[in-house]
């Protein structure tokens, strides 16, 4: 394999394409519960909308597009995700083969990427919006390194393609173009590039890209900020400076937390070579670099001009995710070969192309055994099924507690309406103008009583008749004997209001 690596470097992509493959195939095994983020895609899929939360609506809009060609299922979910993952590593291959002598190396930086545990787990355990921005990264530094190598009409065009999708898969995104220019405007040659007339292209189709949100994000900023806000404000301090320690070493554990282990990895596998490279830079090497080092100087202003107390790994996943590419380009400065590359890292990452699918296979059995369950350990299938087969006549809607349960009912009842309490800006005016037959889910806690939320959207609705509340356990997907999840129902006729 080594040797075929060697003589046909794009192999890795065929290799990671039946990865990939494998994965979707992994998640439509394990049981069909729906993780957080993918409830979301199916809850919001219904409403069609220039933005909807916290979250940038690319990610929304591709998944709405493919459940509208595919049907709202498990394998859309699936699809997508593995689709937008094998990109990700494409374009950040086909960038590290543009920027290195040796195609070996763009090999290793491109097999480099399954050591982040953000990447190569978490964004197959759920994430979405995560995975939308690195496959943003990726487009944009494939486009970066383009058009500063070979500028063309069609690369800028490219690089706002990249920019505009990367703003409207996450905020924090904007750290990697603010980042890129700083670094372009220090180095002589790159700055160039600024002034080319064609960089106008690159403007007006990244505002092309980012206008339907933007023009959204202008009458509804307090919704979309406020969840970052709140998340970046993690804890109450006393002083500014406690709160500046508190960011800064929250950064500090960000960092090693999404890049930490790459970093060991690459430290551990070529510890000669790289020891050798410290002073060695080239123009790659240097660009790379100073947009690392760019990034963390933006987040370390952020963090004093701002409350922020808690920086999440993830965040930091479209800025770091060039690090394998990094560490190539200083492996690339060396004339001859000291360690043996692709095989060290081919040895690594064969374990981890086996090990990877297992783990996802093997982790909702393994929480059940504990008894530590997890989301995909809930069978909401058997509960709405019983559900269905107690009420007596058949709702023309479902009202549930939270996004989450919401978009596990959903896809399994995809002909029917979901609705939660809340979401006005989305769900519009559901007054309704029939009778209807509603039902109500909710999970059980301490009280098995239907929450006041859910009576109180009820009654904006509609006039409720009177109606009796039940209960339902089911037992978990892997679960121990006697272990169960609660739901509570009530199936409610509501009429419309006077007037």
């Amino acid at each position: 394999m080594i040797t075929r690596l060697k003589n046909g470097p794009s192999l890795v992509f065929w290799i990671l394409g039946g990865y990939f493959l494998t994965q979707l195939c992994v998640r439509l095994l394990i049981p069909h519960s729906l993780e957080l983020d993918e409830s979301a895609q199916v809850f919001y899929a219904q409403w069609p909308a220039f933005g909807y939360d916290t979250q940038p609506p690319f990610y929304n809009w591709v998944q709405t597009a493919l459940f509208q060609v595919l049907g709202t299922h498990l394998f859309a979910l699936a699809f997508l995700k593995n689709v937008i993952l094998f990109l990700t590593y494409l374009f950040l291959g086909l960038a590290a083969m543009r920027m290195v002598r040796s195609k070996e190396l763009a090999v290793v930086a491109v097999l480099g990427l399954l050591t982040f545990p953000q990447l190569v787990f978490e964004s197959q355990r759920d994430l979405t919006h995560s995975v939308a921005a690195v496959f943003a990264s990726a487009l944009f530094i494939y486009a970066l390194i383009r058009t500063l190598d070979t500028p063309s009409w069609y690369s800028y065009a490219l690089l706002g393609f990249a920019t505009g999708i990367g703003l409207i898969s996450k905020y924090n995104f904007a750290l990697l173009p603010a980042a890129a220019f700083l670094a372009v405007v220090i180095d002589p040659e790159f700055r160039k590039r600024l002034f080319d007339l064609r960089i106008l292209v690159a403007a007006i189709v990244g505002l092309l890209v980012i206008l339907p949100h933007a023009l959204w994000l202008l009458d509804h900023l307090d919704l979309a900020t406020q969840g970052t806000i709140n998340k970046l404000e993690g804890q109450d301090v006393t002083s500014k400076w406690a709160q500046v320690a508190l960011g800064t070493i929250s950064l500090a554990g960000a960092l090693i937390g999404f890049a930490g282990l790459t970093f060991l990895t690459f430290l551990l596998l070529y510890p000669r070579s790289l020891s050798q490279t410290i002073r060695r830079n080239n123009r790659w090497s240097l660009l790379l670099g100073r947009i690392m080092l760019c990034a963390l100087a933006l987040l370390l202003v952020l963090i004093l001009v701002s409350d922020s107390t808690n920086i999440k790994d993830r965040w930091l996943s479209p800025i770091f995710l060039i690090l394998p590419l990094y560490l190539a380009t200083k492996l690339d400065q060396l004339d001859i070969e000291i360690e043996p590359y692709l095989s060290r890292m081919w040895s690594l990452a064969k374990v981890i192309l086996i090990c990877m699918p297992l783990v996802m296979l093997i982790r909702i059995p393994a929480h059940g055994w504990f008894g530590d369950y997890t989301k995909l350990n809930t069978d909401y299938g058997a509960a709405l099924s019983e559900i269905l087969q107690r009420v007596e006549e058949q709702p023309m809607a479902i009202l549930a507690s939270d996004v989450h349960l919401a978009g596990n009912l959903r896809i399994l009842r995809p002909d029917l309406p979901v609705f939660i309490a809340g979401y006005s800006q989305l769900i519009g005016d559901t007054r309704i103008s029939t009778s209807t037959p509603l039902l109500v889910v909710w999970r059980v806690g301490k009280t098995e009583d239907m929450p006041g939320s859910l009576g109180k959207w009820i009654e904006r609705i509609g006039v409720p008749r009177p109606y009796t509340s039940g209960k339902v356990s089911v037992p978990y997907n892997f679960g121990r004997p006697g272990d169960a999840s609660t739901f509570g129902y009530a199936l409610v006729r509501i009429d419309p209001a006077a007037g």
